[in-house]
């Protein structure tokens, strides 16, 4: 079982957020989130049909396990879609807390996500990654998205404080939470119209700006009559002048 979890976790973070199609199986979900979740809970309930979503903005993991005993009801997947308004330092606390929503949720199919943040006070958030990683490598049954991977390739997902959810991001969060999903199961349907509904990331199409056009060529003024007799009037001043030049020495040897 732990090598399912591995597996998924390598698959979703190779082949990406699209191409979602119908699971052969169906089953229930049940997703208990933060703001996260509630960006994204539009497009969820489009293509994961009957999932049930409980999120909140500011919610801690601590706050969501509560949740999750009161709201569990044998649902086959559960996405306990939270971490990231916890204290980084935590770990052995959120480690336990994996381990209570194990308990909870017996053999159904669990679906966690890194999780995408700055240091809080110092603190960076690799160690709760860590832990959510390992979990799922050996708690068995479950899938983990790499958010914080797709984050890094795909820039957009995020603005520029590296916390916040742009809305093209919203969307493609909510279709690599129904790809672990349809990996567990559920099933998980396309858009209406076939189509995937999504703007594309900011980075595609984009090209780099054009080289500016080089400074047009001096073009020749055009001759006039005027400019012509200058022209012979200045040739014929040279020419007497430099004959004037040429005879003053002549004539003052001779004088």
């Amino acid at each position: 079982m732990a090598k399912r979890g591995r597996f998924a976790f390598l698959a979703l973070g190779l082949v990406g957020a699209f191409g979602l199609g119908t699971a052969q199986a169906s089953a229930s979900v049940l997703d208990i989130g933060d703001s996260l979740t509630v960006g994204s809970e539009p497009t969820l309930k489009q293509i994961v049909p009957g999932i049930q979503i409980d999120a909140q903005v500011g919610r801690s993991s601590a706050t969501g396990l509560s949740l999750l005993q009161s709201e569990y009801g044998g649902q086959s997947v559960v996405v306990f879609d939270l971490g990231t308004n916890d204290d980084p330092s935590a770990t052995g606390q959120f480690l336990a807390e994996l381990q209570q929503v194990r308990r909870m949720i017996g053999n159904a199919c669990l679906v966690l996500s890194t999780i995408n943040r700055p240091p809080y006070h110092g603190v960076s958030f690799a160690g709760l990654n860590r832990v959510i990683e390992n979990f799922a490598l050996r708690g068995g049954n479950a899938q983990v998205v790499p958010w914080q991977l797709y984050t890094r390739i795909h820039p957009e997902v995020v603005y520029s404080d590296g916390v916040h959810v742009t809305p093209y991001g919203y969307e493609f969060r909510a279709h690599v939470i129904a790809t672990a999903i349809s990996a567990c199961g559920g099933r998980v349907v396309k858009p209406a119209g076939g189509q995937s509904n999504l703007p594309p990331p900011a980075s595609a199409g984009v090209q780099p700006p054009a080289a500016p056009p080089p400074p047009p060529k001096p073009q020749p003024k055009p001759l006039t009559k005027a400019m012509l007799v200058r022209a012979v009037a200045s040739f014929v001043t040279g020419v007497v002048v430099d004959g004037v030049e040429r005879l003053t020495p002549a004539a003052m040897q001779l004088s």
